[in-house]
């Protein structure tokens, strides 16, 4: 399995290296936008760290590749933030919504997880409507 993934990444990459490097810096950006936030915060006494292209196995047993995530651990029940970091040209749509929330669903079950969206235009109306009924939060973060 990790094997195909790998392939398709390399073919993904070989169709358009720019586009890869572009995600992943506009990952890089939304990664020290929480890690500032975690710093100027009351969760830096938790020492909440913010990392970047983590790898979760969830219940299902499927891996996902996750963005951006940090832990804040208060007590016995620590919680999981993961955020999806879309750098598009237009409205987020419904599915990218509905499949991120499959994520959260088969990664919340050790502990709690919740799940933030961050894009660069924003969100089409089902989408936001479908993450606000779950509890994904959704965010703008545009960049240049």
């Amino acid at each position: 399995m990790k094997k195909r993934k790998r392939q398709q990444l390399a073919r993904t990459r070989q169709r358009n290296p720019n586009q890869t490097k572009r995600g992943t810096s506009y990952e890089q950006v939304v990664r020290g936008v929480f890690q500032s936030l975690v710093d100027q915060s009351a969760m830096q006494a938790i020492s909440a760290t913010v990392r970047h292209n983590e790898t979760l196995t969830g219940r299902s047993g499927c891996a996902h590749q996750i963005d951006v995530m940090w832990e804040i651990v208060t007590g016995p029940f620590p919680i999981r933030v993961i955020v999806e970091c879309k750098r598009y040209n237009k409205a987020l749509a419904i599915g990218r919504v509905r499949d991120f929330f499959g994520v959260i669903h088969d990664l919340n079950f050790l502990q709690s997880t919740v799940g933030v969206i961050v894009t660069t235009k924003g969100f089409q109306r089902g989408a936001g409507l479908f993450a606000n009924t779950y509890g994904i939060n959704i965010k703008t973060v545009s960049v240049t």
